[in-house]
């Protein structure tokens, strides 16, 4: 019984040795690691940044794409509105000429 507790006490003795041998070694490992991946995902980031849509895929995705509909009523409301006021008006004259003022 004796003789187990010493033979576990020295393989745990022993295996922490050589744990502390290994130790510089994997973690020398682990950063090599983290900066093959890093520089992988730096090299996979620049290689979607200069990727170019086929022509194929522009053509789906404007046939896929509908010009927005704008109900009539509401244009109607919108025309009457201008009409009707002064303030308004000068607001779609100005908006007209500069639309980005």
């Amino acid at each position: 019984m004796k003789n187990d507790k010493k033979n576990k006490t020295l393989r745990i003795n022993n295996l922490h040795v050589k744990l502390a041998k290994i130790q510089p070694i994997v973690s020398i490992l682990f950063l090599i690691l983290l900066i093959v991946l890093y520089g992988y995902m730096i090299f996979q980031i620049n290689n979607f940044k200069d990727a170019q849509p086929t022509s194929a895929q522009v053509s789906s995705d404007l046939v896929a794409t509908s010009p927005p509909e704008i109900n009539p009523r509401t244009v109607k409301r919108i025309e009457q509105m201008k009409n009707n006021s002064v303030n308004v008006q000068a607001l779609f004259d100005t908006s007209r000429s500069n639309p980005f003022n």
